[in-house]
């Protein structure tokens, strides 16, 4: 027999006396028999209401209860993790400071471009190379500041040379060499015994008239080798910028007497390395005066006090570390910013030590590989004592006058003095 349809909700309601013959038939006794009509309306929809949504509801807190939960316990790990890595990014740039986590990875995975001078990886140690135990240089004249509480800024651009205590990666050409030339303190010597004796490609005035597209190494006639770019003028120093020196990696040392348009030229990755020779000022004065009068002859009859007073520069080191002109006013506050640039960017070098200052100088840029037999000859004679110039009494009317054009530079000196005997061991850090 085949099975009638099934009626829907609808039709169920409307079939008011139609059941199966097996079916009972409703009565007051049998309630669940009670036609659907008779029933409350939606009381079946309404049982089901009432019940379902509990238990339903139920669900729903707990899962809602343990989500939460994961979520709270999931934002604090979170929030944990943050404020550890930052504490710990804070610890690492106090401690290291100034990017010298990131120049140790950049130089050491920068490879050296092949065909330049070979040099070897310095040892580590312990300040800058040189025969330590030496009479100290600096005599205490005037009281050292304390540099680094006055909490002094540099200028970006002379940020561009790196810290001198950051070791200098010999074994790549991230870095160049910057030889500060104060005037008439030793930096021809320097510059001869770097390019002739050493064998270094260095950028200097030997680039002086070349204007070719490109950077390229020439040779001298006395074989000597140079970048066909002139550094110790403004226009070649804008030059060697834009055709990208420091990048080329071609030079093996820069000499420029311009600190800030020199720092233009490097950058955060391929850095400056600043080192100078220092001499005091009053024979510093006294030798331009012989230069003067050998170019001019006219000069001779003119008073040293006269000449000091007119042709002197004055204060020529701070003026040229800080870029003030010489017709602008000299403040102590320059004195002191020429004095972080020295006490933080520069290698100190000694004229009246300038055997002791150079072994310092071949160790700390790792050129002690390359003396080879021939070279301390070849040193010793550029290094042969030259005729002292006289320098006139104290308390004299032309000593008096070159004191007080070169006042801040007297300071400075005695400065680099200290800078000199603290960088090779010989003085106390406290002040520093």
């Amino acid at each position: 027999r085949p099975q009638p349809k099934k009626k829907g909700i609808v039709g169920i309601m409307r079939s008011k006396t139609k059941y199966s013959k097996t079916s009972p038939a409703p009565s007051a006794n049998n309630p669940a028999l009670t036609p659907l009509d008779s029933m409350p309306p939606h009381s079946v929809n309404a049982d089901e209401q009432q019940q379902t949504p509990q238990v339903s509801f139920s669900r729903t807190t707990k899962k809602t209860v343990h989500t939460s939960h994961v979520t709270k316990r999931s934002t604090q790990i979170r929030a944990a993790i943050a404020l550890s890595c930052l504490i710990i990014s804070l610890v690492l740039a106090n401690y290291f400071g100034r990017g010298a986590t990131g120049l140790w990875i950049t130089h050491h995975t920068i490879q050296r471009i092949p065909g330049t001078t070979s040099v070897k990886e310095p040892p580590v140690l312990h300040g800058i190379p040189g025969p330590f135990g030496r009479a100290t240089a600096y005599n205490g004249t005037f009281d050292i500041p304390d540099l680094e509480a006055m909490n002094i800024l540099l200028s970006p651009q002379i940020e561009n040379f790196a810290d001198w205590k950051i070791p200098f990666p010999a074994s790549n050409r991230t870095d160049l060499p910057f030889f500060w030339h104060v005037p008439k303190s030793g930096g021809t010597v320097v510059q001869r015994i770097l390019g002739q004796c050493l064998g270094l490609v260095e950028a200097s005035s030997q680039g002086a008239g070349h204007n070719e597209p490109s950077l390229q190494i020439f040779e001298t006639s006395a074989g000597t080798r140079y970048i066909n770019v002139d550094s110790t003028t403004l226009d070649g120093i804008e030059r060697a910028k834009n055709l990208g020196l420091a990048e080329s990696g071609l030079a093996d040392a820069m000499f420029s007497p311009y600190v800030l348009s020199v720092s233009g030229i490097f950058n955060p990755i391929y850095r400056g390395r600043m080192f100078a020779i220092f001499r005091h000022p009053i024979e510093r004065a006294m030798s331009c005066h012989h230069t003067a009068l050998q170019e001019n002859p006219d000069l001779v009859d003119m008073p040293l006090a006269e000449f000091a007073a007119k042709r002197l520069p004055n204060n020529e080191m701070v003026r040229l570390l800080t870029n003030k002109k010489p017709t602008d006013d000299l403040q102590e506050d320059d004195l002191f910013l020429a004095m972080e640039i020295l006490r933080r960017k520069c290698v100190v070098g000694l004229i009246d030590r300038m055997e002791e200052s150079l072994i310092r100088f071949h160790g700390y840029f790792g050129w002690y590989s390359l003396m080879v037999e021939g070279v301390a000859n070849c040193q010793a004679e550029l290094l042969a004592p030259a005729h002292d110039l006289p320098v006139p009494l104290q308390n004299s009317e032309a000593w008096n006058v070159m004191i007080a054009q070169n006042r801040f530079d007297l300071r400075l000196y005695e400065y680099a003095q200290y800078l000199f005997d603290l960088q090779g061991g010989n003085a106390r850090e406290s002040s520093y």
